[in-house]
Parts: C-alpha cells; sequence; structure tokens
C-alpha cells in the first residue's frame, strides 16, 4: 500500500512537471529568448479570432514574453506570409481615402469595464491591447502601415477634443462633433465626455510631425506616438517593459529597410535637352541641340521601362524619333540610381524635301539621383548617353546607308515612387 501511493505521487509530479512544460512551450516562460514567429503567430492568432475569457491570459502573456523575445521579423519566409495573411484579415478598406491611399478601419476590439474570473479589465488593459494589434499589422502588412500613417497625417490633430473613437472608424473630420452627434444620438458633450479617457486618444497627434518627411521616413513613427502617449498617461504601468520591447527604433529601422529592399513602383516623367554626335553618313543632316520631351520612366522592383521622343533641332527640325526601351536599374544608398537600357524605336529623318522612316536600334546608360520633395514624390536630375543604329535610303548616294547617333544628354524628371508591401499587390 505504500508503494502504491509512493507510485502515485510520483506519477502527480511527473504529470505537473508535463503541464507546465507544456505551459512554457506554449507562452514561453522559461525561454531567455521566444522564437519572435512563435510570439507574434500567438498574438495575431488571437487578435483574428478575439475571445474575452482569453484576453486576461494574453495580456498577461504580452507582459511577461514581451521583454523576453528577439523583436525582428519573422525570417521564415513561408511563415512570414501566414502572419501577413493574419494581419490582413485584421483591417478593412471599404472607405475611400485621401489621394491614392485607401481609408483602412481597423478591428480593435474593446473590453473596458468587462470582468473576466472576476478581473475587470479597464480602459489601459485595452489601450495596451489594441496599441499592440495595431503594432502587429504594421509589422507585416506595410500598406496598413502606410494608410494608418496618411490617415493620422491628414485627420489626426483636433479642434474639438471629442469622439475620437468614432473620429477613427469612421474618419470623421475634425470640427463636426455635432453632425456625429445627431448620427450616434448623444449629446455632443457626451461624446467629447466619454472620448476624453478613451484609449482612442493615443493615435491623436497634437503636432504633425509630416510637413516635410522623405521617402521612409516616418512611415511607422506613429507608433512612437501612440506608444508615448500610452507611457505618459499611465507612466508606472505593467505593460512599459512590453511596449518598449516591442516598439522601438530597432525594429522600426528593420522595417522600412525590409520595404525598401520589397521591390517598388515608380512613375516619372521628365525632359532633357543636349548634343547628338553623328556619324558621317548623316553630314547632310544639321544639329544645333537635341531636345527629349517628353520622356517617362516606369520602374517596377530593378527593372525600367521607359519611352521617350527625340529631336534634332536646327533651323528646324532636322530628324525625330520614339524610343522604347527596357533594362534592369542598380541603386546606391536610396538616393542614387543607374540604368542600364536597351530598345527599338523609329527614326526619321529629314533630307531637303524628303523624310525617310527607319526602325532604329538603341543602347545607353543615364544615371539618377533623386531629391525627395514629400513622402512619396521626388525630382530627379538626370545625366543620359544613348547610341542608335539604323539602315536609311540615302536620296543623295542613291542606295541603303548605316547610320549611328551618340545622345548626350541632361535633364530632369518628377517622380512618384512607392514599394510594392505597401501598395496592397504582393497578397
Amino acid at each position: 500500500m505504500k508503494s502504491f501511493f509512493i507510485l502515485l505521487v510520483v506519477l502527480q509530479g511527473v504529470k505537473t512537471i508535463v503541464l507546465f512544460s507544456e505551459f512554457s512551450l506554449a507562452f514561453g516562460a522559461t525561454s531567455p529568448k521566444l522564437d519572435v514567429c512563435k510570439f507574434d503567430f500567438f498574438l495575431l492568432e488571437h487578435f483574428v479570432q478575439p475571445e474575452l475569457s482569453k484576453v486576461p491570459a494574453v495580456l498577461d502573456y504580452l507582459v511577461e514574453n514581451a521583454p523576453k523575445v528577439k523583436n525582428e521579423l519573422c525570417k521564415d519566409k513561408s511563415k512570414q506570409k501566414g502572419l501577413t495573411y493574419k494581419a490582413g484579415k485584421l483591417y478593412s478598406t471599404n472607405r475611400e481615402g485621401s489621394g491614392a491611399v485607401p481609408q483602412v478601419s481597423t478591428r480593435y476590439f474593446g473590453f473596458e469595464g468587462r470582468e473576466v474570473d472576476g478581473r475587470k479589465l479597464t480602459v489601459e488593459d485595452n489601450a495596451a491591447y489594441n496599441l499592440v494589434l495595431d503594432y502587429m499589422i504594421a509589422k507585416y502588412d506595410g500598406f496598413y502601415a502606410l494608410a494608418k500613417k496618411t490617415s493620422l497625417q491628414t485627420s489626426s490633430r483636433l479642434t474639438t477634443g471629442g469622439f475620437l473613437e468614432y473620429m477613427l472608424r469612421y474618419r470623421v473630420s475634425p470640427g463636426t462633433v455635432a453632425d456625429v452627434a445627431r448620427e450616434v444620438a448623444l449629446a455632443p458633450s457626451t461624446i467629447a465626455a466619454d472620448a476624453a479617457a478613451s484609449w482612442a486618444t493615443l493615435w491623436i497627434q497634437k503636432e504633425s510631425p509630416y510637413e516635410r518627411d522623405s521617402y521612409y521616413e516616418f512611415d511607422y513613427s506613429w507608433l512612437f506616438v501612440a506608444r508615448d502617449n500610452f507611457l505618459a498617461r499611465y507612466p508606472n504601468s505593467r505593460y512599459r517593459n512590453a511596449l518598449n520591447a516591442l516598439i522601438n527604433e530597432n525594429i522600426v529601422s528593420e522595417l522600412y529597410n525590409a520595404d525598401k529592399k520589397s521591390g517598388v513602383l515608380s512613375l516619372g516623367v521628365g525632359l532633357s535637352v543636349g548634343k547628338t554626335v553623328k556619324s558621317s553618313s548623316l553630314d547632310p543632316i544639321d544639329e544645333a541641340v537635341t531636345f527629349s520631351l517628353p520622356n517617362g520612366r516606369v520602374q517596377v522592383y530593378r527593372f525600367v521601362f521607359q519611352i521617350q521622343a527625340d529631336i534634332l533641332v536646327a533651323n528646324g527640325i532636322s530628324a525625330a524619333g520614339l524610343d522604347a526601351m527596357i533594362g534592369p536599374t542598380f541603386e546606391f544608398n536610396e538616393e542614387y540610381a543607374v540604368d542600364v537600357l536597351a530598345g527599338l524605336g523609329f527614326e526619321e529623318i529629314y533630307v531637303g524635301e524628303d523624310s525617310i522612316m527607319s526602325l532604329a536600334f538603341m543602347g545607353g546608360v543615364q544615371a539618377l539621383r533623386r531629391l525627395p520633395l514629400g513622402d512619396m514624390a521626388y525630382i530627379v536630375p538626370k545625366l543620359q548617353w544613348l547610341v542608335k543604329t539604323f539602315k536609311f535610303d540615302d536620296p543623295i548616294k542613291n542606295r541603303k546607308r548605316r547610320a549611328f547617333m551618340n545622345q548626350f544628354s541632361i535633364g530632369i524628371s518628377f517622380e512618384g515612387r512607392q514599394p510594392l508591401s505597401r501598395l496592397n499587390v504582393l497578397k
């Protein structure tokens, strides 16, 4: 009997150890550095299918384990794809936004004042929960990060101090408290009072940092604003270490570097002017200056398509060409780029009263420097060297002749540019 009792105690102890080990594996309680893929998956899984009964456990998990995670993007590509898919389910784009960027509606979870197993959930709990939810979406969905930034940039500075939750959810412009009050059947003063203490105020910026920001800068800094607003409101919060571990300069730097490496869509249009050096077969063609007007450039990932019209001018137009080229681009330090181009076109030359159209082959290089004008726009000075060759029927020699043109030009373009990860086209 005594032996049986000892065996029962041992088995019970083993069971306890196994249960504790399973809990530790699930929540990472004993791991000095948790796997970021598992950590992020656990949170996003709950955010996608939130259950009130599990909220306290999720908040405790966050407090306990966020400081233990090596906070970075999940490097496993298949897992990262799954995380991006889950992040995309946490918002919708069913409302028209500002300019080319749609308005996103985040699926926040409201539970302040609710009670779970005797634990009353507070505004602070709700604020931390939704702040981390926002962070997790932005971490794996660059389009959401850009759309959220754009929304806050255009509508976050208040003139009334009220209806913040409504504004965040439906993108109401500041100054329309009375209209909102009628729609939700509450007095303006009631809406303002309710919103003043709401977690939604964390996203409101008293001063916009987006007046003259460069292309990648600030796209994730709205997370800093929300985090800092939270810590200012709750200086002794139990979530302080967790939020500082998750939302910091290192992860923001990694996120916008990942955006830059994800490939871009760039559209540019401009003009250039220069000189053309011709072969002897084109001696009858006069040229004082060469214009390229207009020229258009499209970049997708690291490939460029360019079309341009070239005009050689002396006393009048002596030659004109339409060129279409494609090739790779090589970028350096975000600011400089070199395109290597080859293509086909048509060249028309004017000799006396005659005009002769020929198919032309061409190749060349151009060097660019991007000077930011704003968040997505650049002014782009460029240098181009283009070599063309074609055969034409020489009316003077009365035979076909091979011609060469070396065109050297300097120009300027205006370019709009966005990472493909922020355009919602990779899903």
